[in-house]
């Protein structure tokens, strides 16, 4: 990797004159046996999560090949809006918690938008969102990372609702209700 590090379970998939592919070992290493001095060989390495440099190394394979390539970790976001409900108006001021393999908190902008950076393939998440004094939906969002994920909120009026009954638990039509309150 960028750390000099070596990176398990990359298959390295050889086409040319000796077709062949291999999986690196723990320590990165991998071997393919059976060339010939003047065999040509395109060597591409490939793993889920990762993108490497150089992107493929071809050449003829002379006495020996010993070739390298560095492997980067991509990190993926998730983002999203909150809107209000019914008009899709952009609410700020909606705090959504990220949890799982890393843990934050973000707080939604003036557009409704929240982001949060550096999560990779694998990671699992997980996501809930409030605003003081009002619903919010869904409910909790979560999984794992395998590309970029984009987990819009639904901001709602709260509504207060009951029912009227005379004491056999019959309802009672016409009864005007009063609410006090702030609201």
């Amino acid at each position: 990797d960028q750390n000099n590090a070596g990176i398990s379970g990359v298959l390295v998939t050889v086409t040319g004159s000796h077709p062949a592919t291999a999986t690196t070992a723990a320590d990165g290493s991998f071997s393919i046996y059976g060339f010939l001095s003047t065999d040509t060989y395109t060597a591409v390495p490939s793993k889920t999560g990762y993108t490497f440099s150089p992107a493929q190394y071809g050449n003829t394979i002379g006495t020996n090949a010993n070739i390298s390539f560095v492997g980067t970790n991509t990190t993926f976001t998730i983002g999203g809006h909150a809107t209000l409900q019914g008009g899709g108006t952009p609410v700020a001021g909606v705090v959504v918690s990220l949890s799982g393999t890393q843990t934050a908190s973000a707080t939604t902008a003036a557009d409704g938008s929240y982001q949060f950076t550096g999560l990779h393939y694998g990671d699992t998440y997980g996501l809930s969102a409030a605003k003081t004094g009002y619903g919010v939906s869904p409910i909790g969002i979560g999984g794992l990372i395998s590309g970029n994920v984009t987990a819009d909120f639904t901001v709602f009026y709260l509504t207060l609702s009951g029912r009227i009954v005379d004491q056999n638990n019959a309802g009672i039509s016409g009864v005007l209700v009063t609410v006090t309150g702030s609201h």
